[in-house]
């Protein structure tokens, strides 16, 4: 390709417009051409053509033949001779250079075949023609280059507004991986490609990667792609466990319901506004997520709450979708319940035995009962299944927050109508085998604080530092944080993960359940899938003293320093003051523009909160969600558990305010990873200000170094599924509800499965058999195999019993607890 400055092409194409098909036109085999042209091309002394040179031949006093195949190869290697250069001679086979006295009466006359041969030859040359032509053009839009000519007309065609004409123009000639991105997309989504790519511009390379990737994996591939090449490297792959249980003669028995939790289930649109015309009963979460790049501002106005009741909007319906699909895949290729439905399918089940508990998830549990019934549904599934299965129990197998939604449901099915489902004090026993519980955050998670507090939590804070301002940002009149913080604030349901039992659980300024962590432990072999039992070894005492009770500090000295010497004001009485941004945000509304920098100020000089001053933190920074939220959820520990005001259902997802069912022969499973550096404290500092700005946000400047390498990114880990720390997964069952205790009168044996993190070894193994990760565990091997035994038929005890890679048996001992 002829390469010039930009400055000189549009020079030349100005004086020559035709010039211009050549700034992206490349000379196909040029190197080629050069090799056989060069010499012809020649102008110096003693220069001369194949023709000059075979007519010096012919003339040479010699004249003898080239009789020679290989003198004829030489001389077309040599760029010497070129096939029009010989002729056949009528009265001899011998090949000799063409005479330019030759009479036309020594050339042997084309016969009608050899007419045609030369007819197929030249249709041959025009198709390789046409194939070069259009592998030149291939050529030129996969090194980005597009003639202007053909990116003005592209965004004629795609209807952009006039003024963003010049934007979109200038944006796309920019750099050449845009153009290859726009031109490399089908017609048809030229505009939504735009669109998308200008909307987060600096990091449109991830979304194409992921894409790529995708589309490379799940799409260009065959279906067997990861079997078969993952066998050819690393041998046979062991059977699935829905396989391997088939050939030991397990079949489908016990009923399995399905509980997901918040955000793997979808969500699809029923009634909306104006600017949802088109998307009735489409997914607004879930699938493909097109609308969330299509139109963001009307999908987050669709996707929130109203912030009053915590229900629908005016003129908005969202539902949740129905059957296994609602959450067998979150999107194309990523599953959450897939894998164990097909393992479980192996065995024998199907639709009829098999019950996805699809909600809500944004609503509180309660108003998921009131709006959809969704209770009422599941009870009634439940009732039949068992009825139908010749009165064999249920398998409940809830994750993450669904956990805690069946902890409500247990208690509503139970409770006197209308608050509950009528069910009577015997209803779990005579319904339900065993409950497993996967990554349940029975006592919350210290994530869903930061999430509430600032819109971010690990991934976000690290995403904020490589490109700052990039999620700020108002581009196509989207302010990211902001209006996922509007969002999600009216999502009642995250405020159901709040952590529980306050600094009784959580540790305080100076002590925590977990001290001496240390994060780069030495972790088990992947295939080592031994019993530890309650005697686990966990990880080496840390050189630096880690904090864990100090859930959100202002400063890294605030979270390495002694309680005594932090000097801290008390921010509750503080008087907010007032903030003109509430009023020029509109949109982008949120709780802080109404604090002020008085209220803002008020927040950092208190230094430090642990699990104890949270809700008060929450309550002062944001009032009208915590007044819907502790309507619904409770956060505390139970003085005496006969009283009757836990009969009230904003008690029912708390374990540690409520009781479990009078169900002796039911059984519990806390099964979740560990072997994962899981978000447990953080280190916050004060935004700079802006209008329209969270005020506070993660400090991913600080880092804990050598001597503590628990802190990364202003973010202090611990043991856990890299979502829910052991201490919420495992306490529970661990000690809360083991044996005869206030919190388990009936004495439901609970049982605790821990499933030590291994990495896939390579990319061909996807998300891997071995994770722990908090929705990749739902392909682990050994988690389905567990599962999969106990809804055929067995117990805890054929299980083996506790499986323990933590020290959750000992950080549970460091809780003082009455049971």
């Amino acid at each position: 390709m002829l390469t010039a400055k930009p400055e000189v092409w549009e020079a030349l194409i100005e004086v020559k417009p035709h010039a211009e098909k050549w700034e992206c036109t490349p000379i196909g085999n040029y190197e080629k051409l050069a090799e056989i042209y060069g010499k012809d091309r020649a102008t110096s002394v003693g220069a001369e053509t194949a023709k000059e040179k075979v007519r010096r031949w012919a003339n040479s006093s010699n004249n003898d033949h080239v009789d020679k195949i290989e003198v004829i190869d030489e001389l077309v290697h040599q760029n010497e001779a070129n096939l029009e250069s010989f002729v056949v001679d009528e009265d001899d086979v011998v090949l000799s250079p063409k005479s330019g006295t030759s009479s036309k009466a020594k050339k042997r006359k084309l016969s009608n075949d050899g007419e045609r041969d030369v007819d197929i030859l030249k249709t041959a040359l025009q198709d390789i023609t046409s194939a070069i032509r259009e592998g030149n053009v291939s050529i030129e839009k996969s090194q980005g280059c597009f003639p202007r000519g053909e990116l003005n007309k592209a965004l004629e065609e795609i209807g952009i507004a006039p003024h963003l004409f010049t934007e979109a123009y200038l944006f796309l000639t920019k750099k050449s991986e845009r153009m290859m991105q726009f031109f490399g997309c089908p017609v048809k989504y030229h505009k939504e490609t735009l669109e998308s790519m200008m909307y987060d511009p600096e990091n449109r390379w991830v979304y194409m990667l992921c894409l790529v990737v995708f589309a490379v994996l799940y799409n260009a591939m065959p279906a067997s792609f990861p079997q078969y090449v993952t066998e050819a490297i690393t041998g046979p792959l062991p059977d699935p466990p829905g396989l391997k249980l088939l050939k030991e003669g397990l079949t489908a028995k016990h009923p399995v319901v399905f509980v997901p939790g918040i955000v793997t289930g979808g969500l699809e649109l029923w009634e909306g506004h104006q600017c949802a015309e088109g998307l009735f009963r489409k997914r607004l979460w879930g699938g493909t997520f097109g609308e969330v790049y299509k139109r963001p501002l009307c999908w987050v106005e669709h996707m929130s709450l109203d912030n009053e009741t915590g229900l629908d909007p005016s003129g908005v319906r969202i539902r949740p979708v129905s059957g296994l699909v609602a959450a067998d895949y979150f999107a194309p290729g990523y599953f959450v319940w897939a894998v164990l439905i097909a393992n479980l399918a192996r065995i024998g089940y199907e639709e009829k035995n098999m019950y996805m508990a699809a909600y809500d998830w944004r609503i509180s549990f309660q108003n998921t009962e009131v709006r959809d019934q969704s209770l009422s549904r599941i009870k009634s599934n439940i009732e039949l299944m068992v009825a139908t299965s010749g009165g064999r129990k249920v398998v409940v197998i809830p994750h993450s927050m669904g956990v805690l939604y069946f902890l409500h449901f247990m208690k509503w099915v139970e409770a006197p109508a209308p608050m509950g489902g009528g069910g009577g004090s015997g209803w779990c026993d005579k319904h339900i085998k065993a409950v497993m519980n996967i990554g349940g955050p029975f006592l919350g998670v210290p994530k869903a604080v930061s999430g509430l507090f600032s819109a971010e939590a690990k991934d976000i804070a690290v995403a904020r530092a490589i490109a700052p301002g990039v999620l700020d940002m108002d581009v196509f009149g989207l302010q990211t944080l902001q209006h996922v913080m509007r969002m999600t604030r009216t999502w009642d349901s995250t405020m159901s993960m709040i952590p529980k039992g306050g600094d009784t659980i959580w540790g305080g300024l100076d002590w925590s359940p977990e001290e001496g962590y240390e994060c780069t432990a030495k972790k088990m072999k992947n295939n080592d899938t031994q019993t530890v039992g309650q005697n686990g070894k966990g990880s080496l005492i840390n050189t630096t003293h880690v904090h864990y009770g100090r859930i959100i500090s202002f400063g890294k000295d605030v979270a390495e320093a002694q309680s005594s010497e932090i000097e801290r004001m008390d921010f509750r009485g503080a008087v907010k003051g007032n903030n003109l941004a509430n009023t020029t945000c509109r949109d982008v509304w949120t709780e802080y523009h109404d604090m002020g920098i008085g209220g803002i100020k008020a927040v950092a000089d208190y230094k430090v909160y642990t699990a104890g001053s949270i809700l008060d933190l929450l309550q002062f920074v944001a009032p009208k969600m915590m007044k819907r939220g502790s309507a619904h959820f409770s956060y505390g520990i139970a003085d005496n558990l006969d009283d009757k005001k836990y009969e009230h259902y904003r008690y029912w997802s708390n374990p540690l305010e409520t009781k479990l069912p009078n169900a002796p022969d039911m059984e519990i499973f806390s099964m979740y990873g560990v072997g994962i550096p899981t978000e447990r404290a953080y280190v916050y500092k004060l935004s700079s200000a802006a209008e329209c700005y969270i005020p506070f946000q993660i400090d991913t400047s600080a880092e804990g170094g050598p001597g503590c390498t628990c802190l990364k990114g202003g973010v202090f880990s611990v043991d856990g599924d890299e979502t829910v720390p052991v201490l919420s997964a495992g306490f529970m069952s661990a000690k809360g509800w083991r044996g005869k205790t206030r919190f388990n009168p009936s004495g439901i044996g609970t049982y605790i499965r821990e499933y030590n993190h291994a990495p896939p070894a390579n990319l061909l193994e996807g998300r891997g058999t071995q994770s722990g990760a908090h929705v990749d565990i739902m392909g682990n091997f050994a988690l389905i195999e567990d599962i999969i035994r106990v809804a055929a038929g067995a117990t805890g005890v054929d299980l083996g019993g506790d499986q323990v890679y933590s020290e959750i048996f000992k950080w549970s001992e460091r809780i003082n607890l009455q049971l």
